[in-house]
C-alpha cells in the first residue's frame, strides 16, 4: 500500500511541470513601421513582469509562457519612441497576437518619448498603416479581421476588397475585369492558372485560416508582373505559427434546387469520390492508334469497336446528397535553440458539391429564331488539395522557406437536352456525359537574408509546377425526327453511314501536362537623405513554361442502314452485338492533326524601381520593368498543314506613383503605368472543340498578337482614426488590342466562338471604400467594425475590325 502511496506522488510530480506549463500562454505579434509599413528588425520586446524577446526578419517576436491575465509590454528601438502596449489579455493554452505600429519621434528633445496604446485598437490598424504607406494603391485584409468573419476560402475573402468580386465561388473579377486581366501571387512568387484553357487561379483552395493577409494591388509598380489591369492578388500565408494548433472544421449545405432531388447519373468508378477515375472510362490499353486503326482490315475494326465500354445509360436517380466540406488546419512550432527556430503550417481540406440546373436556350439571327432547348444537367465537383508552408529562422537575420501544394478539381457532368432546331425542321434530343481531371503541384524554396545592418535585404525563390488535365471519356449522342412526323413517331440515332461526327454519337479522351520553372531574386536597399527615408529597390525574373496537348476522337457510323437499330435507346444501340461490319455500327477514327499541340513560353523579365520621400509631404515612386516574352505554339490547321505561332516581344513598362499628404489623414494619390495582356497557349492553337454549355465550337486563333493597356487613378484617403478609412477613387484604362471573343453563326444551328484582337477598349469607373469601428460605444463595440464598399464600372469596345 506504501509503495503505491509513493507512485502515486512520484506521478504527481513528474506531470506537474507539464501542468503548469500547459497553463500559460503566448503573447506574439509583428512591428512595422507607421511610415513605411515595412517590418522592423531587432526590435526589443519586453513584458512588463520579466521576458521579453527580438523581432526577427519579417518584424515577429513570440514571449513563451506568460501566465494568464492582462499584461503590458515595452518596445525600445534606435531612432524610434518607445512604446508602451497595454490591456494584452493572455489566456492559458492560447496566443494573444498584437500587431504594432512605431513612429519616429517628432523631435529631438531631451525628454523620452513614451507612446501608450491599447492592444485591441493597434492590432487592428497595421493593415491600415500598410494601405496608408503602400507605394501603389492597394486595399486589403488582415488575419484579424479574417477572424472576425465567418469566411472559410480565399475567395471569400476577396469579396471583402472594394471593386472585386468572386466568379464561380472562386475566380476573382478586379474592377470588372476577369481573370485575364488579374495575377495572382503567393507570398510573393506567380502562382500558375489552375485552369487548362484560360488563365485563372482558383481562389478556393486556400483556406482562410492560413492567410496572414490579402492584399489585391490595384495599380503597377516595377516589381510586380507586367502583364494585369485589374489586380495583382497577393496573398500571404503563415509559415512560422504562433503556437502549435490543430483545427477542424466539418460543414454540409443544402440547396433546395439539388439536394435531396431527383438527378442524372451514369456509370463511373470506384474512386470518383476522390475526383480520380479508376481507370473504367480509359481508352482501352490495347486499343491501337489513329494510324494503325485506319489501316486495319474491317474484321479487326469491329473487335476493337467492341472492346469498347458500353457505358451511355442516363439514368435518374431519386435523391441527390447534401454538399459536403471539411478541413484540417495545423501548426508547428519548434524553437530549437534560441537563434534557430523552424515552423510550418499544413492544410487538407475537401469538398463534394452537386449541383441540379434546368436552363432554356434560345438563339436567333437577324431574320428568326434558329434553336429553342430545354437543358438539364447535373453536376458533381470534387476538390480536394493539401498545402504546405514551412520556415526556419537562423537569428534575426536569415529565412529559409519551403512551400508546396497539390490540388485535384474534378467536374462530372451530365447533360441531357430537348428542343427544336428550325434550321433541320426537326426535335432534337441531345445528351453529353463528361468527366473531367485537373491536378496541380506547385513547389518552392527560397530565402530572406539581411546583408547589412543598415537594412539591405535580399529575397531569392525557385519553384517547380506542374498542372495536368484528363478526360479519360466524354460521351456525346443525338436523336432526332422530323417535324412532320406522325405522333407517336421514335426517335432515331443521327448516325450517318460512312460519316462519324462526335456530337452526334462519339467518344473523346484527351490529356494535357504543363511543367513550369521558376527563380526570382530582388534586393532592396534603404538609405536616408535629408533625414528622410529612400528605398531603391532592383530584381529579376525568369519562367520557363512548356505544354503538351493530345486528343483522340472517335465516332460510330452506320455499316448500311439497320432500321431496327437507329430507334434503339442509347443504353442499347451500342451493344456488342450491333457492333458489326454490316447492318450495324462501327468505330471511325476521327482524330486530326489539329487534335494536339505542343507549346512553350519563356519569360525573362528585370527592374530598377526608387521610392523617394522628396518633401516632407510629398512621396514619389517611379521605375521601369523590362519583359522579354518568347512564346511558339506548335500544330496543324485542321486537315493537316503545319502552323507555327510565335510570339516574340521585349516591353519596358514604365510606372509612376505620387503621393501627397495634404495632412496626417487625408492624402492625395496619383498613378499612371504601363502594363501587357497576352494570349493563352488555347487561344493560340487551331484546336476546335464543341463547348456543350456555349452550344458552339470553339477554337483558337494562330494570328493573336499581345495587347497593351494604359492605366490612370486618382484616389482620395482619409484615414479619421486608427484601422478607419474612407476613400474614393477614380481610373480609366486605355486599351490596344485587346483579345475578346468573337461569334459567328455558320448556319445549319451551328455556331463558333473564336478569339480575336479588337482595335482598342476603355474600362472606366469610381470606388468608394468605407472602414468604421465603435470603439467609442465601449464595451461590445470595441469588437464591431463595419466595412462597405461599393464600385460603379463602366467599359466600351471598339469592334470595327470583327
Amino acid at each position: 500500500m506504501k509503495n503505491t502511496h509513493n507512485a502515486g506522488i512520484l506521478a504527481l510530480l513528474f506531470f506537474l511541470p507539464s501542468f503548469l506549463i500547459a497553463q500559460t500562454g503566448i503573447i506574439a505579434g509583428k512591428v512595422i513601421d507607421a511610415k513605411t509599413a515595412e517590418t522592423l528588425i531587432g526590435v526589443s520586446v519586453r513584458l512588463e513582469n520579466g521576458g521579453g524577446a527580438i523581432t526577427d526578419l519579417d518584424g515577429n517576436f513570440r514571449i513563451l509562457n506568460v501566465t494568464p491575465g492582462k499584461h503590458k509590454i515595452s518596445l525600445n528601438y534606435t531612432g524610434y519612441a518607445q512604446k508602451t502596449v497595454e490591456d494584452i489579455d493572455v489566456k492559458a493554452n492560447e496566443v494573444a497576437t498584437v500587431e504594432i505600429v512605431l513612429e519616429e519621434p517628432v523631435a529631438q528633445t531631451l525628454t523620452e518619448v513614451v507612446v501608450v496604446a491599447k492592444a485591441k485598437k493597434e492590432s487592428t490598424s497595421a493593415l491600415t498603416i500598410f494601405q496608408k504607406t503602400s507605394i501603389a494603391i492597394a486595399d486589403g485584409i488582415s488575419s484579424e479581421t479574417i477572424k472576425r468573419t465567418p469566411d472559410r476560402t480565399t475567395g471569400d475573402v476577396i469579396r471583402r476588397i472594394s471593386g472585386a468580386s468572386i466568379q464561380d465561388n472562386k475566380f476573382a473579377v478586379i474592377r470588372g475585369l476577369n481573370d485575364r486581366y488579374n495575377v495572382a501571387m503567393l507570398n510573393g512568387a506567380l502562382l500558375p492558372s489552375t485552369e487548362a484553357d484560360r488563365k485563372a487561379f482558383s481562389f478556393d483552395l486556400f483556406p482562410s485560416s492560413m492567410i496572414d493577409n490579402l492584399v489585391v494591388m490595384k495599380t503597377a509598380s516595377a516589381d510586380l508582373p507586367g502583364d494585369f489591369a485589374g489586380g495583382a492578388i497577393i496573398v500571404n500565408t503563415k509559415d512560422i505559427p504562433e503556437s502549435n494548433y490543430l483545427s477542424v472544421n466539418v460543414s454540409a449545405g443544402i440547396n433546395n434546387i439539388t439536394t435531396f432531388k431527383p438527378y442524372l447519373s451514369s456509370p463511373g468508378g470506384n474512386t470518383d469520390w476522390l475526383g480520380i477515375d479508376d481507370g473504367g472510362r480509359a481508352l482501352p490499353s490495347s486499343f491501337p492508334t489513329t494510324t494503325a486503326y485506319n489501316s486495319a482490315v474491317s474484321a479487326d475494326k469491329v473487335r476493337f469497336s467492341q472492346s469498347l465500354p458500353n457505358d451511355w445509360a442516363i439514368t435518374e436517380n431519386s435523391s441527390a446528397a447534401p454538399n459536403t466540406s471539411f478541413q484540417i488546419t495545423s501548426g508547428l512550432v519548434t524553437n530549437t535553440d534560441k537563434k534557430v527556430q523552424f515552423g510550418s503550417t499544413i492544410a487538407l481540406s475537401y469538398s463534394n458539391q452537386n449541383r441540379i440546373q434546368d436552363a432554356e436556350r434560345n438563339r436567333f439571327d437577324l431574320q428568326r429564331q434558329l434553336v429553342a432547348y430545354r437543358d438539364k444537367q447535373f453536376r458533381n465537383n470534387v476538390l480536394w488539395g493539401a498545402l504546405m508552408n514551412s520556415a526556419l529562422k537562423i537569428g534575426n537575420t536569415q529565412k529559409l522557406i519551403f512551400q508546396a501544394s497539390y490540388t485535384t478539381n474534378t467536374n462530372n457532368s451530365i447533360n441531357s437536352r430537348e428542343g427544336s432546331d428550325f434550321d433541320r425542321e426537326q426535335y432534337i434530343r441531345f445528351s453529353a456525359v463528361e468527366f473531367t481531371e485537373n491536378h496541380l503541384l506547385t513547389t518552392r524554396v527560397g530565402g530572406e537574408h539581411l546583408l547589412t545592418p543598415s537594412g539591405v535585404k535580399l529575397t531569392w525563390g525557385g519553384g517547380y509546377n506542374r498542372s495536368t488535365r484528363d478526360i479519360p471519356s466524354l460521351r456525346r449522342m443525338t436523336y432526332a425526327k422530323n417535324f412532320d412526323s406522325e405522333e407517336g413517331d421514335p426517335y432515331y440515332a443521327v448516325i450517318q453511314p460512312g460519316s462519324a461526327n462526335l456530337n452526334l454519337g462519339g467518344r473523346f479522351y484527351s490529356d494535357l501536362a504543363e511543367n513550369t520553372l521558376s527563380g526570382n531574386l530582388d534586393l532592396n536597399i534603404p538609405f536616408k537623405v535629408l533625414g528622410e527615408k529612400q528605398i531603391i529597390k532592383a530584381g529579376g525574373l525568369y519562367q520557363q513554361r512548356d505544354r503538351a496537348f493530345n486528343a483522340r476522337v472517335l465516332g460510330y457510323t452506320a455499316t448500311g442502314y439497320p432500321a431496327n437499330l437507329f430507334i434503339l435507346p442509347q443504353d442499347q444501340i451500342f451493344n456488342p452485338e450491333n457492333i458489326k461490319a454490316s447492318n450495324g455500327f462501327i468505330i471511325s477514327d476521327i482524330t486530326n492533326p489539329s487534335d494536339a499541340y505542343t507549346a512553350s513560353a519563356a519569360l525573362t523579365a528585370g527592374y530598377v524601381l526608387g521610392d523617394f520621400k522628396l518633401f516632407e509631404k510629398l512621396r514619389f515612386s517611379a521605375g521601369a520593368r523590362l519583359e522579354n516574352y518568347d512564346m511558339e505554339v506548335n500544330s496543324f490547321y485542321f486537315g493537316g498543314q503545319q502552323v507555327n505561332s510565335v510570339l516574340k516581344n521585349a516591353d519596358l513598362l514604365p510606372s509612376a506613383n505620387l503621393t501627397y499628404s495634404l495632412n496626417e489623414q487625408h492624402q492625395l494619390r496619383l498613378s499612371a503605368s504601363k502594363t501587357l495582356s497576352r494570349p493563352e497557349f488555347r487561344e493560340l492553337s487551331p484546336f476546335a472543340f464543341y463547348d456543350y454549355e456555349e452550344e458552339a465550337s470553339v477554337q483558337g486563333n494562330p494570328n493573336l498578337v499581345r495587347g497593351t493597356i494604359a492605366n490612370y487613378d486618382l484616389r482620395y484617403e482619409w484615414y479619421p482614426g486608427q484601422n478607419q478609412l474612407f476613400s474614393v477613387s477614380l481610373f480609366y484604362k486605355d486599351f490596344i488590342n485587346p483579345i475578346e471573343r468573337n461569334f459567328s453563326s455558320t448556319g445549319g444551328g451551328t455556331a463558333s466562338f473564336g478569339f480575336q484582337n479588337v482595335a482598342s477598349a476603355q474600362n472606366y469607373g469610381v470606388e468608394v471604400e468605407g472602414r468604421k469601428n465603435f470603439d467609442f460605444l465601449g464595451g461590445w463595440g470595441e469588437n464591431l467594425l463595419l466595412f462597405t464598399n461599393v464600385a460603379f464600372i463602366g467599359s466600351t469596345i471598339d469592334l470595327t475590325n470583327v
